[in-house]
């Protein structure tokens, strides 16, 4: 279990990094008007992913007797999803827009409605992966992604001059390469079939975790489309600079603890020997120590020692 949190960790910390890198590339190429608009739309097509998810991912890492149909009509209802999520968004582009009155927003949409599709496609082979354990190709999945997508941005960006739209750009490519390998990876755990009502089980259980998940994101990121529909794009575009590095923490260790813990627990309950507390207790007691360990230092130093390169490298002279 250490040895997937570790890799994990390792990958969360490594595309925090990436992002930030990249955030802060943006920010000294364009306006923070221009880096408001990305940061006020990113919250929009997460959301849409995760209401889309509707608790697969978490279904299906936790379901006991999981058959290659059961996977595959999961997959073909999230391709589905995905096709009217994309068009979706692209719909609700220009009214979006006209309401937090951010001119140039529509666009930025209608791309990143392509990277909402190839998200949600990657969920449910991803989830297998998990479910199985596979931590390791998961990070080794993840971290390239990352990188292909970061060579392309800051290509475009530095080379190009495209602005923003390197963002974007970094945006599609992530989602598309990780959608692509988790398919190919996983091709022979799933069948598809028509019969979509192998899902339903799923459904009823991911329902719960989808509104525990709704509820967890309001509270992160509602400040960001309050803060933009009310101060404009240029509060917001700062805002989300510093947004990036205060949860850090959480995507380094939280988050990936979580869904180690998950699927090990998971797995642990399929070889209960009836001491269901005895079995659960240890890696739930071993991972919050670690988290909580490693996480007070690390926001200790965010809180105090990043103040001054923050300022060195973003203030304008």
């Amino acid at each position: 279990m250490l040895r997937n949190l570790a890799s994990m960790s390792s990958l969360n910390l490594f595309k925090a990094g990436v992002q930030f890198a990249i955030g802060t590339l943006i920010a000294l190429f364009v306006l923070p008007a221009e880096y408001g608009l990305i940061t006020f739309a990113l919250p929009i097509i997460q959301l849409i992913a995760l209401m889309t998810d509707l608790g697969l991912s978490s279904a299906l890492i936790r379901q006991r007797d999981l058959s290659a149909e059961d996977a595959g009509a999961a997959l073909a209802l999230s391709l589905a999803i995905a096709a009217a999520s994309g068009a979706l968004l692209a719909l609700l582009s220009v009214p979006i827009q006209d309401w937090a009155q951010m001119p140039g927003l529509s666009p930025l949409l209608n791309g990143l409605a392509l990277a909402t599709a190839f998200t949600i496609v990657a969920a449910v082979p991803r989830a297998l992966l998990e479910r199985d354990l596979h931590y390791q190709r998961i990070a080794l999945v993840e971290g390239a992604a990352t990188m292909q997508a970061a060579l392309l941005c800051v290509g475009l960006v530095v080379l190009a001059e495209a602005g923003i739209w390197g963002l974007v750009a970094f945006h599609v490519a992530l989602q598309a390469v990780r959608a692509l390998a988790f398919l190919v990876l996983t091709r022979r755990r799933y069948r598809f079939t028509s019969e979509w009502t192998r899902a339903v089980p799923l459904i009823r259980f991911g329902g719960w975790v989808l509104a525990s998940n709704l509820v967890n994101f309001l509270a992160r990121n509602a400040q960001g489309l309050l803060i933009g529909a009310t101060l404009g794009a240029s509060a917001v575009g700062l805002y989300g600079i510093a947004y990036q590095v205060m949860i850090l923490p959480l995507m380094a260790l939280a988050w990936p603890a979580s869904g180690v813990l998950l699927a090990t627990l998971s797995r642990l309950r399929e070889r209960d020997d009836g001491d269901r507390h005895a079995t659960f207790a240890a890696p739930v007691l071993a991972l919050s120590l670690l988290t909580a360990t490693l996480t007070f230092p690390l926001m200790s130093w965010i809180a105090i020692g990043l103040a001054f390169p923050a300022q060195r490298l973003l203030a304008p002279d």
